[in-house]
């Protein structure tokens, strides 16, 4: 036994308020801990298509190394509608893969990116129609199978749903 203040404490009792202390001190540096990120994670995606029928995707992207850029690219499945201005004939350009240009965006200091890749709509006149005068006009387009990718980290996601854009010539 030893004396502590002018008061006997056992092994047992020291031991104790050792494990104790050891026991509060852990337990308030773990809930001080800040969470630990699990790397690239694309949290939100969220898509417009605007009056030229081009589609807008933009993205917030978390769990980067800071300051460093980083490429992204959207993709899409695309339908759209064309007619023949000086007629009444439309055809139907249906399944095509489009894809945004390449797009290199430098990470913030805490390791997040946030931007915007727009996907061009199609042009009708790409593809073989029957237009008397040789031009045809776009009507509108439908998006579905929407995704953007960190073509760095090989990280991807995807929005739900389709979204259509009418066209203004």
């Amino acid at each position: 036994m030893k004396m502590f203040h002018g008061k006997t404490i056992t092994r047992f009792t020291a031991l104790s308020l050792a494990v104790s202390a050891a026991m509060v001190f852990a337990a308030g540096a773990a809930l001080a801990a800040p969470p630990v990120a699990s790397g690239p994670t694309i949290k939100s995606v969220t898509a417009i298509a605007d009056s030229a029928g081009d589609l807008d995707v933009s993205f917030r992207e978390t769990g980067l190394q800071a300051s460093t850029p980083y490429s992204y690219q959207a993709t899409a499945v695309a339908e759209a509608v064309c007619i023949c201005p000086n007629s009444t004939q439309s055809y139907t350009i249906k399944g095509r893969s489009v894809s945004s240009p390449l797009a290199t965006i430098t990470s913030n200091r805490k390791g997040m990116v946030s931007g915007t890749v727009t996907i061009d709509a199609l042009g009708c006149n790409q593809f073989n129609h029957n237009c008397s005068d040789g031009k045809a006009e776009l009507v509108s387009i439908t998006y579905s199978n929407i995704a953007v990718t960190d073509e760095i980290d090989l990280v991807s996601k995807s929005i739900t749903g389709s979204i259509l854009a009418t066209t203004t010539p």
